[in-house]
């Protein structure tokens, strides 16, 4: 497999194509927000807002399974259990594995896998590649902790 390089191309955010819904709509999306909630540690408390973050990073996750299931029938059993292993490691919260980075990925990284999973159709990039991106993903955040929201995808 080839190193993953960004190219202009890739840093060109898409128009989002026509008809296709946010990640969690009708719901509306739901991030950590440091101005609302004071705290970290408040957030947490507020188990629905935890909660629905969380539920939502899951969706995300599931998207990209899905994504993976779909379109890389060689090893995406791999990957998958990858991302259930993010996903599981997220909800541990401020006191888990990720507790260093837990506020970014409440916040700015569920933000980034949002908009990934929105353009996961994106036409514009070569499928082969949005295949790579994920996978790449996957090994990313597991691996990284120290770099894992640098690994959330931005498409």
């Amino acid at each position: 497999m080839e190193p993953f390089r960004l190219t202009a191309e890739f840093r060109q955010p898409p128009a989002k194509p026509a008809g296709q819904l946010h990640p969690h709509a009708p719901q509306k999306a739901a991030y950590y927000d440091p101005a609302k909630h004071q705290s970290l540690e408040n957030f947490e408390r507020n188990a629905n807002a935890k909660t629905l973050v969380v539920q939502q990073l899951r969706a995300d996750i599931g998207q990209l399974k899905n994504f993976l299931d779909r379109n890389d029938p060689t090893d995406h059993q791999r990957h998958n259990a990858l991302l259930d292993t993010f996903a599981a490691r997220v909800g541990e919260g401020r006191n888990g594995y990720y507790a260093e980075h837990v506020q970014n990925l409440y916040s700015g990284a569920k933000r980034a896998l949002d908009e990934g999973c929105v353009h996961l159709q994106n036409p514009r990039i070569q499928l082969p590649k949005r295949v790579d991106i994920v996978k790449q993903m996957a090994r990313g955040v597991e691996h990284c902790v120290g770099g894992v929201t640098a690994n959330i995808f931005y498409f």
